[in-house]
C-alpha cells in the first residue's frame, strides 16, 4: 500500500511541475501565495533557523527544495497542489528568505544535514519524498545518500547534472559559472554600503537592478500577487546574509559534484 500511495505522488507531483513549473500561477493574491510573503515556522537546525512551511498531511512527507538564487516562494503554486494529497514542505536555505545565515562553506553535505535536522525537530519525520529543482537537485540527491532509509522516492525538476557529465562539459560549466559569485558580491557590497545598487543595460528596456535580475526568473514575477512581490524585493534589497549564502553555494559546486560521483 505504501509503495503504492509513493507512485501516486510521485506520478502527481511530475505532473503539477510539468504542468505548472516551479514557478507558476499563484493565483494573485490566494491565501497559498500570500503564505509565502510571511515567516512560516523557524526551527533550530544546530544554532540557527530554517524556515518552513508545511500544510497539508499525510504521508510520505514532499519536501521541496529549490534552485540557487530562489527560496521557498519558487514552490507557491505546486506545492499546494501536492498538500491537497499529503503533507508538503518547502523551506529556505540558510541564509535565504526568512532563515537566519548558517556556517561556511554552503556544502550540499551541510546544507542536507541542516534540513534534516529541522525536519526532525519540527516533529516531521520520513519517509520523504525529496523534490529538488536545479542546484536544489544535488542538494536532495546528498540527501538522500546520507538518509537513504527515510526516503521514498527522489524527483528532479531541471536538476544540476554536471558530475554525471565527460570532465570537460564540468569545467566548461565551471568557468562559465565562475563570474557569477564576484557579481553577487559587487550587489552585496552596495547593499551593506548602503550605495546604489548596479543595474543591468537592456537597451529601449527597463534596467533591472541587481536584486531585482538575480532572483527567481527576476522580479517582479508577473503570476505572483503585489504583496509577494514586495516582500521578497524588499528581502532581495536588505539581507546581505542572502548573497554571502548564495555565492559560497556556487563556490563549492565542484566539491558538492565530486561527492555526488563517489556516493552513487
Amino acid at each position: 500500500m505504501r509503495q503504492s500511495r509513493t507512485g501516486f505522488l510521485a506520478a502527481a507531483l511530475i505532473s503539477a511541475i510539468a504542468a505548472f513549473g516551479q514557478q507558476g500561477a499563484s493565483g494573485g493574491g490566494s491565501p497559498a501565495d500570500m503564505t509565502y510573503a510571511r515567516v512560516g515556522q523557524l526551527v533550530d537546525a544546530g544554532g540557527f533557523r530554517l524556515n518552513l512551511y508545511c500544510m497539508g498531511s499525510g504521508s510520505p512527507t514532499v519536501v521541496f527544495d529549490s534552485g540557487w538564487e530562489d527560496w521557498a516562494p519558487a514552490w507557491s503554486t505546486v506545492q499546494p497542489q501536492i498538500a491537497s494529497f499529503t503533507r508538503a514542505c518547502s523551506y529556505d536555505r540558510a541564509g535565504a528568505g526568512f532563515s537566519d545565515p548558517g556556517p561556511m562553506p554552503r556544502t550540499s553535505v551541510r546544507i542536507a544535514r541542516e534540513l534534516h535536522t529541522a525536519l526532525h525537530r519540527a516533529g516531521i519525520e520520513g519517509p520523504y519524498i525529496l523534490v529538488g529543482n536545479a542546484f536544489g537537485g544535488d542538494n536532495m540527491r546528498t540527501f538522500a545518500d546520507l538518509y537513504m532509509s527515510e526516503v521514498a522516492g527522489l524527483v528532479l525538476d531541471d536538476a544540476d547534472s554536471d558530475d554525471v557529465e565527460p570532465q570537460a562539459m564540468r569545467d566548461e560549466a565551471h568557468r562559465k559559472h565562475a563570474g557569477f559569485p564576484s557579481d553577487l558580491r559587487d550587489c552585496r557590497n552596495a547593499i551593506a554600503e548602503h550605495k546604489p545598487l548596479p543595474v543591468t543595460s537592456r537597451p529601449g528596456r527597463p534596467q533591472p537592478t541587481c536584486a531585482q535580475q538575480f532572483f527567481f526568473r527576476g522580479l517582479p514575477e508577473a503570476e505572483w500577487s503585489p504583496e509577494l512581490n514586495a516582500k521578497v524585493l524588499e528581502i532581495a534589497q536588505t539581507k546581505v546574509a542572502m548573497y554571502d549564502s548564495y555565492s559560497s553555494e556556487m563556490e563549492q559546486t565542484a566539491a558538492d559534484e565530486t561527492y555526488l560521483q563517489q556516493h552513487r
